[in-house]
This record gives structure tokens, sequence and C-alpha cells, in this order.
């Protein structure tokens, strides 16, 4: 069997919801959900839970899956949901982009933070002149010109720091995996000042030559101090 036929096997054994949720004119809505079905296989018919913004909640059908865009020369698929009211197509459908959780939403003037889409096409909709597929088509046109999700950025791992509260001295911030390099009191010199060794592992091949020991902070951070100290002498 065809992923057409099954869509539309699919789509019988739903539509008889139609009727369950006491859909107004459910020829014209079956009629037009199964065009926007036929033009896009990739949004499914389904039967799911919606919730309005005063709380209320409807089990209503809908079209979810994801809608191919081209953008910069490419193809995305962007997850989508578009939820049909009991007047439908007398009224008009409800857009959500439905981000995944590698997705964040670009809120922009078609797109709010909840990820509710808003159209002109959408908020002027009349029946008959106005139908999903067409709605769908105009959505494509919207997202190519700005998506309206961005993948989001891997976490950076915190920056490393000394033992005892000292913040290690002259290394990068973010060390090599395959390596790293710490920093520990070491006592103090003849001095009274506190001197720091370093550690490099054997295994990060950018450290094994330095073999770093026992630097003092009196030549590496006061060097006043002790240009003061030779004079003096």
């Amino acid at each position: 069997m065809s992923f057409h036929l099954v869509c539309f096997f699919y789509l019988n054994r739903l539509i008889s919801f139609l009727s369950l949720q006491k859909y107004k004119h459910k020829e014209s809505a079956r009629s037009d959900i199964e065009a926007a079905t036929r033009a896009y296989p990739s949004l499914p018919v389904k039967y799911q839970s919606f919730t309005f913004d005063d709380g209320t909640t409807s089990d209503l059908l809908s079209l979810d899956g994801t809608l191919p865009v081209t953008y910069d020369g490419h193809t995305y698929n962007i997850p989508v949901a578009v939820f049909f009211l009991a007047a439908h197509p007398h009224l008009p459908p409800m857009v959500y982009v439905r981000p995944t959780s590698s997705m964040e939403i670009k809120k922009g003037k078609n797109v709010d933070n909840s990820g509710r889409v808003y159209l002109p096409y959408i908020s002027s909709w009349k029946h008959p002149q106005s139908n999903t597929v067409q709605l769908l088509h105009l959505l494509r046109q919207v997202f190519s010109q700005n998506p309206p999700v961005f993948a989001k950025q891997p976490a950076r791992p915190p920056p490393p720091t000394g033992h005892a509260g000292q913040p290690s001295v002259g290394f990068q911030a973010y060390p090599p995996t395959q390596g790293s390099v710490g920093s520990e009191l070491g006592g103090t010199d003849k001095n009274g000042l506190p001197v720091y060794t370093c550690h490099a592992r054997a295994s990060s091949p950018k450290y094994m030559r330095a073999r770093l020991h026992r630097v003092s902070l009196r030549s590496a951070l006061v060097p006043s101090y002790a240009y003061a100290a030779h004079n003096v002498a």
C-alpha cells in the first residue's frame, strides 16, 4: 500500500470524528482537510486535545507534522500543527510552530513566543475563497523568507578554576579534551610569597614539553616587588 493510500485510510478513519465533535459543516470541512492532506502528505490528520487561552480544552482535528520550506538553497522540515475549529471552514484554522527539543522559536511579526502564527490570510479568512491548501502555500513562502525556528546552541562547559578558590594562571579558559592543566598552591618561597605548582597531563600533546614547575608569584605577578627588593639590596 502506497504512502498516499495510507494517509487517506487514516484520514477516512479520523474524519468520522467530525460528527462526534459536532462540526457544523461536515462535508465542506472534510473536503478542505482532505485537499490539504493530498497536497502535503507530511502533515497527517490527528485528533488531539487543544487548550484555549481561557484554559478550556477541546478535542479537535488537526494536521500535525512537518512543512517543507526552502531557505538559502536548502530544504528544511518545519514542525507545525494546524487545528480546525468546530465551525471549520467558516472559521480560520489555528496554526502553531511546534519546535523539537533541539530547536527554539524565533519570535517575529508572524510568530509569537508560544509559536502561534499570525498572517493576514488567517485574520481575513472568508469561506469559500479561503482554504487550508492556500494557507499552507503561504506559510511556506513566509517561512522561506524568515524561518520560525533555529537550532539551539550547545551548552559550553564552565571555565576551570584553581584549587582553594585561586584562578589558574597563564592558561586558556577551555582546556583541550585530551588533557587538562591545573594549578595548586605549593607553599611559599623564602620571601613568604605563595608559589603555584602547575601540572600538565602526559596525555595532552600541547603540554607534554611544558613541564612547568613551581612558578613564583614574586616574579610572575609582582615584578615591581622584585625590582624594589633588588634596589634595596
